[in-house]
This record gives structure tokens, C-alpha cells and sequence, in this order.
């Protein structure tokens, strides 16, 4: 009782998100605050008790959350950026990221959102440059209904709210419920479905059988192009644009730039100071049974890790878009050496926590990792200061970085944990077997709960659209897919 009373009354905010004239769901601000303060190892006026390099935990910590966890009070955003196709790679119809999420739609309703919706909710980011090429509507909220009411099967909620706290040493001010009179002073005020945070989302909901409901928070965003594009056309550099070190690699301007926004902008976005978990999922991977938690936050607090990945165990990924990956970690360390030699001279030595308890990551090249199309971490670490500030570093590392060898996010992820983690390698990462489609896909599909790139489905999408401006239904999808999928 008195951890879940200090969750609630350190909260500086919290939504209220309604629905049929009651409140839905109430989401406090669970960050702490530490995002945008300074991120050096060494700090001014501040002793260092050790050489290992450490991080200043941006949630509660994980051992504190066990009992809120089992009330679902923990809470999981699962990020999915929709974009970055084109018509030489990663090319999926005309709609682009919107057929192939449409290809997949009806199993993680099903299969995946049905099961999980009381602890997670989607935020959905809708590529702005998408929403321009295909000039649908002009207006956004519109293009938003089309996709999530028209296509997706979710309803608007009647009402969102993000109700700043004046009172910091009671619970009084966070509501149980809200009243109907109440409700109606909100709506006569003007209050709809959207949200103005970060570049703003629209809420949607979709209810199931059992009194669950999903919400989806939806934005048409801008991903932001790096420094040395910013004066490029880049329609022109999702056409010809390829990364100079690795000129017979199969890839794009637009997966880098989407692929490597989750390595530090998705960090940045406010919203996620409304959860304590973030997970990330790729648009072609799909749910095809029952998922096996409902509870993903509880599997990982039980299980006391940091991250869960759906890869038994590591792989090494190509050694020609792991180049750099070492030079970029060495220099950075070198650097926080530098800092702490300015501010602390007697003091200064720097040495990653992880590296002894972590050493599967510090071998070679640094290309040994984990599949990352669908993963989550924990934000205490992963929004810690100090993982914000090497995010930064290795987001900007230019020449010689992601855009010169084509870093995906797989090369991201390990780096936190070898770096900071005062955990070991067994228990920080829960390597969840059961969901492994990397063994099973061509041994025993009935036992996969989830396949990357699930086969034919992955081949229709040039072949047909499952995206429809006019509307679409599961039915209707199945029938399209039963067509399309045929030899």
C-alpha cells in the first residue's frame, strides 16, 4: 500500500482517458524526471563512490514494482513507427507501412492485443511524409479515422485529459472515478480525442468480450532526418541514397532513418513518462495463436530483467553493419574519461559496469545481439540520464557511424546493458523460448505465437492492398489474403 500511495502522489501529471461518458483508464506520470539532466559519469558536486560506470534510474526500481504489477498498475507502451518504404526496398504497395500493417492487423487484435490489453497500450506513429505522398485528405484527424475506425476496427475515445497535479503530499487530487455531471463539464469544455504532447496523438480504443480495452495512441509524425540530410531532398535520398561502406547491401535511406529513430528519438517522447516499460515491434511480424502473458511488465519484474527478447539466446550479426559499432563505444567511454578529468582529476578512471558480467557484448567487433522486431526494455535504464546522453552520442556519431554502415536498432540494444547494467547477462536479458520463431518457423508453425515475416503473407503485400480508403473488415482481409496468397 504505501509503495503503490508514493507511485501515485510522485506523479507530477496523469491522463484521464474516457469512455462512454466514464473514465476508461487513469495513467500517472511514473517517470521521475531525469531524462533531460546531464548524463556524464562525472558530475560537478558530485562524489563518485566507484571507477564502474553507473546509471541514475529514471522509474522506481524494478524490486519495488512486484505488488503493482500484479494489480496491472505497471503499464507497457508497445511503439510501432509506420514508414521508411519505398519503391526499390522494403517496398510494400502502394500504402506503404499502412497495407503492411493492415496485412497483419486481425492477429494482433486477436491474438496479441486481446490478451494483453489491460497492462499495454500501442502507440502507433504514422509517417508524415505517408500522410503527404498519398494526399488522401488534408485534414489529419480524418486520415487518422480512415485508418484506425474505417480499417481498424477502433472507436474514438470521448474524451482524454492530462490533468496536472498541484497537491505533492496527498492522494486526494487522483480521481477513483469521475462522475457524469463531471464528465459533461469536460465535454461542454471542449475536451475530444486528442492529445497535445510531443507533436500530438489521437487516442482510439477497441473493446473485447471479456470487459478488456485496448487503447492506441495514434500520431501522424515527423521523424526527424540527421543533421547532414536536413538541407537534402529526400525523396530523392529514399531512391538513391545507400550507405557508402556497404554499397552490395540490401537496404535504404528509410530503413536506417526509421530503424535507428528507436536508438534515441523514441526516448524522447514524452509520452512514454506514462509508462514504466516500452516495447517495440516491427509492422511485419505477426501473432498467429494465443499469446502465451498477459502480463508482459510482471514476466520481466519476476524474472528481474531489464529486457526481454524473443531470441533464444544471441546471434552475431554481419560483420559489415557491425563496423564501427566498437570505435564509436571506445570513443565515447574516452570521452566521459575526458569529462571526468576536467571536473575530478584525481579521479577520473572510467570503466563500463558490464564489462566482466556482460562479455558476450565486448567480444570482436561488438556484433553479438539479439532480434529486436519485437523486444521490450525497462525505462528506468533506458531513459536513465546517462543512457540519454550515450543514445545522443551514438544518434549523432557521423561519418563512421549508422549512416556509413548501416546500424539497425539490433546494434543499440546490448549497448546500455554492457555499459551500465550492475546485473550479469543471465538475468538482465529474459530470453523468452516460447515466443522463438527464429527455430521453429519451418519445423512446426502450430507452435509459433509469433513469425517475422510470416510466409506467404510477406509476399502478398506487392500483390495486393489490405488497406482500404473506403474501409475494410477481417472478412474481407482474409478473402483478399486467401486470393493473393496463391501461387
Amino acid at each position: 500500500i504505501i509503495i503503490l500511495l508514493n507511485y501515485y502522489i510522485k506523479c507530477k501529471s496523469y491522463l484521464e482517458i474516457f469512455v462512454n461518458d466514464t473514465l476508461g483508464k487513469l495513467m500517472p506520470n511514473v517517470s521521475i524526471g531525469l531524462h533531460d539532466n546531464n548524463g556524464h559519469q562525472c558530475r560537478y558536486n558530485t562524489k563518485r563512490s566507484s571507477s564502474k560506470m553507473t546509471y541514475t534510474s529514471n522509474r522506481l526500481i524494478q524490486s519495488q514494482t512486484s505488488q503493482l504489477s500484479s494489480d496491472n498498475k505497471i503499464q507497457l507502451g508497445i511503439v510501432i513507427a509506420l514508414g521508411g518504404h519505398s519503391s526499390t526496398y522494403y517496398d510494400y504497395g502502394l500504402y506503404g507501412s499502412i497495407n503492411g500493417i493492415m496485412a497483419i492487423w486481425d492477429g494482433w487484435v486477436d491474438n496479441f492485443l486481446s490478451v494483453t490489453a489491460e497492462t499495454t497500450s500501442l502507440i502507433m506513429l504514422f509517417d508524415d511524409r505517408d500522410y503527404r505522398r498519398l494526399n488522401i485528405t488534408m485534414s489529419k484527424k480524418e486520415y487518422l479515422d480512415i485508418i484506425l475506425i474505417k480499417n481498424m476496427g477502433a472507436s474514438p475515445v470521448n474524451c482524454i485529459r492530462h490533468k496536472h497535479r498541484f497537491s505533492t503530499n496527498s492522494d486526494t487530487d487522483i480521481p477513483k472515478s469521475v462522475n457524469y455531471d463531471k464528465f459533461k463539464q469536460y465535454m461542454s469544455n471542449g475536451c475530444t480525442n486528442e492529445l497535445t504532447i510531443d507533436q500530438g496523438y489521437y487516442i482510439y480504443y477497441i473493446n473485447f468480450a471479456d470487459n478488456k480495452t485496448v487503447y492506441l495512441f495514434v500520431s501522424i509524425y515527423i521523424f526527424p532526418p540527421p543533421d547532414w540530410a536536413k538541407s537534402l531532398d529526400e525523396e530523392y535520398l529514399y531512391t538513391h541514397w545507400r550507405p557508402s561502406h556497404i554499397k552490395r547491401f540490401k537496404t535504404n535511406y528509410g530503413y536506417v532513418k526509421l530503424t535507428n529513430w528507436y536508438s534515441y528519438h523514441m526516448f524522447t517522447l514524452r509520452l512514454l513518462d506514462f509508462f514504466d516499460y516500452v516495447g517495440k515491434l516491427d509492422n511485419d511480424v505477426s501473432f498467429l495463436q494465443k499469446f502465451p502473458y498477459s502480463n508482459l511488465p510482471k514476466l520481466l519484474i519476476d524474472n528481474n530483467a531489464k529486457v526481454l527478447s524473443t531470441h533464444d539466446g544471441f546471434y552475431n550479426d554481419a560483420p559489415q553493419v557491425s563496423q564501427g559499432v566498437r570505435e564509436c563505444i571506445y570513443d565515447y567511454i574516452n570521452s566521459e574519461i575526458e569529462t571526468c578529468k576536467r571536473i575530478d582529476a584525481a579521479n577520473f578512471d572510467v570503466i563500463p559496469n558490464g564489462y566482466n558480467s556482460h562479455p558476450d557484448f565486448w567480444v570482436g567487433n561488438l556484433n553479438a545481439t539479439f532480434r529486436a522486431h519485437f523486444l521490450i526494455v525497462w525505462l528506468g535504464l533506458y531513459t536513465s540520464p546517462e543512457v540519454i546522453s550515450l543514445a545522443r552520442y551514438w544518434n549523432d556519431r557521423n561519418p563512421r557511424g549508422m549512416w556509413d554502415y548501416r546500424w539497425g536498432d539490433q546494434q543499440w540494444w546490448p549497448r546500455p546493458l554492457a555499459i551500465f547494467s550492475e546485473g550479469n547477462i543471465s538475468s538482465d536479458i529474459y530470453h523468452c523460448t516460447l515466443l522463438d520463431d527464429q527455430i521453429n518457423e519451418v519445423r512446426n508453425i502450430s507452435s509459433i505465437y509469433l513469425w517475422h515475416k510470416e510466409w506467404p503473407r510477406f509476399g502478398t503485400l506487392l500483390r495486393t492492398n489490405y488497406f482500404n480508403i473506403n474501409g475494410s473488415n477481417k472478412i474481407e482481409r482474409q478473402k483478399i489474403y486467401d486470393i493473393a496468397s496463391k501461387p
